[in-house]
């Protein structure tokens, strides 16, 4: 996934189902890990959130793949 990717967070996640756009991807230690993890920054209702790789569905936003 890229920056610019328009993305859906995944079911059980507390923002489930709703809709983002990636602005940026980071390594960085999420609680309670100690370990540091590929991380997406995902612009979600004027909110930008943390968002573990796991959680992320991308949407397919190609115009020649939609259907008319």
């Amino acid at each position: 996934m890229n920056v610019g990717d328009i993305v859906s967070l995944k079911t059980d996640h507390p923002y489930e189902h709703k809709v983002g756009m990636i602005v940026e991807r980071t390594f960085e230690i999420l609680p309670p890990g100690t370990n540091q993890i590929l991380v997406y920054k995902v612009l979600l209702e004027g909110t930008i959130i943390n968002v573990p790789y796991k959680w992320l569905q991308k949407l397919n936003t190609h115009p020649s793949s939609q259907e008319k």
